[in-house]
């Protein structure tokens, strides 16, 4: 078997293993009624992207051969491999966790500031396309000039030079050029009334070539279309800047506007959403990481769970893999697999690392079981010491939070019955006033009453005293 051969049966191999394994993870979220969870963790998606572009990329490799349209086709895949070897390490170290989700989190938090921002990039592209559109400024040794005709204080070049305008006219075979700026010019005869001419230009005498066309994507800044012009204001928001591109008032005032909103404005709105979303995830790094492992042993469990029984010191995932390569053995002079450290690697790598890692977490969560009272039986599983440590961390966590909660419950009834002790007293102070202010009414209605009969019985006396006289 050739090297590409090779190359291309391992590829196969662990892509389709992969893929087989996102398959049976599907169909037990499945069984179980949850499938539609799948959904919803983007990592899937990755894993499918990473092992069903391998396939593809193999296929490909396969019909078409290496070129340019394989060269690219790789270059998209291998970023969603590197992405799935993240989505892996995000569950084994709590350090790489943090930032693994931290870049999760920002990315989710900036959707629509991102959005908000290609928009604004595109208008202005769109604006600054037609304003600039005949001109464009290219790198060190590319040339696109505006000048003015009538400064023709230069020396003829001692060759001819051949060169054309932008707008495609021809600039006579006839020119000037200016050794010290390195700039060709138009005769006067093409246009006497002419005050700017924007041109490039191939120049060429008998020892030195200067293409100037070749020279003309090498440069930064573009406004020809308007895909162009957006992109060359996306470099601006990264610093690279001609000012010879900008020209006339309206496009000077484009690019204040432009500047101001995008540099000064949304730049800082930009800093503030990723300072904030660092700060959140840092300070829940702790449940992110442990809901990550959760999360990783929730999917192995289930895709592998029927292969996790163990016999003797050897599970049966191990036991039918080793008798894969022994069958695999009696090819060994044709496959040359079954010898040789570097095959034997590759074989072993995928579930190697299952095994080593079940093993290892096992022991660990076998001791701290012991200390646990949890009515779950043990069922012969890799996975049940760990998952008893991970119930352990979670109580813990959760008793934590709950003792916390409840002592703020505890502290919040209190000040409620306080204030409602202070209700009562209140109410009760209301009543008494309410009683003394009836006993004030009824005096004063009873000192009315007495007045009047004082009042009329005066006036009964004066009466009678005057008869008599």
């Amino acid at each position: 078997m050739s090297l590409v051969a090779e190359e291309l049966f391992w590829g196969l191999s662990l892509a389709i293993y992969f893929l087989l394994r996102e398959l049976a993870q599907f169909w037990a979220l499945f069984k179980l009624g949850v499938h539609m969870s799948w959904f919803d963790d983007y990592w899937n998606f990755i894993d499918v992207m990473a092992s069903g572009g391998t396939i593809a990329l193999c296929a490909y490799s396969v019909r078409n051969g290496p070129g340019p349209g394989y060269e690219q086709f790789a270059s998209f895949v291998s970023i969603f491999v590197w992405l799935k070897l993240l989505g892996y390490m995000k569950a084994y170290s709590q350090s790489i966790a943090t930032f693994v989700l931290m870049l999760s989190q920002i990315l989710r938090d900036l959707r629509s500031f991102l959005g908000v921002l290609l928009i604004v990039i595109v208008m202005f592209g769109h604006a600054f396309y037609l304003v600039l559109s005949h001109t464009t400024i290219v790198g060190d040794k590319g040339w696109s000039w505006i000048w003015n005709h009538t400064e023709f204080n230069s020396t003829i070049y001692d060759a001819t030079p051949n060169f054309q305008s932008i707008d495609g006219q021809d600039c006579w075979s006839d020119g000037w050029y200016d050794s010290s700026t390195q700039l060709v010019k138009c005769n006067s005869h093409y246009d006497q009334n002419a005050t700017e001419i924007y041109f490039f230009a191939n120049v060429t005498n008998s020892t030195t070539t200067n293409n100037f066309n070749d020279d003309m994507y090498e440069g930064d800044i573009d406004f020809s279309t308007v895909p162009s012009t957006a992109f060359s204001l996306y470099l601006m928001v990264l610093g690279n800047f001609e000012p010879a591109a900008i020209t006339g008032l309206w496009a000077n005032a484009l690019f204040f506007f432009y500047s101001f909103l995008v540099f000064i404005i949304l730049l800082n709105i930009l800093i503030a959403i990723v300072s904030d979303s660092y700060d959140d995830v840092l300070v829940k790094s702790s449940e992110l990481f442990w809901l990550s492992r959760t999360n990783l042993i929730a999917e192995i469990t289930s895709t592998f769970g029927w292969a996790l029984i163990e016999d003797g010191n050897a599970n049966i995932a191990m036991r039918t893999w080793f008798l894969v390569l022994k069958f695999l053995g009696a090819f060994k002079d044709n496959l040359r697999i079954a010898y040789g450290v570097k095959s034997d690697h590759k074989c072993y790598l995928p579930l190697l690392i299952h095994s080593i890692y079940l093993r290892r977490i096992k022991g660990r969560g076998e001791v701290e079981k012991k200390g646990l009272d949890l009515s779950i039986e043990s069922n012969s599983s890799d996975w049940s010491g760990r998952v008893l440590d991970i119930v352990k961390r979670v109580n813990k966590q959760t008793s934590s939070e709950s003792s916390k909660t409840n002592e703020k419950i505890k502290h919040l009834t209190e000040d409620v019955r306080s204030l409602k002790k202070k209700l009562d007293e209140s109410e009760k102070k209301r009543e008494e006033m309410f009683d003394i202010m009836l006993e004030i009414r009824d005096q004063v209605r009873k000192g009315g009453e007495v007045g009047k009969l004082r009042d009329g019985g005066e006036g009964r006396g004066g009466d009678e005293g005057g008869r008599e006289e």
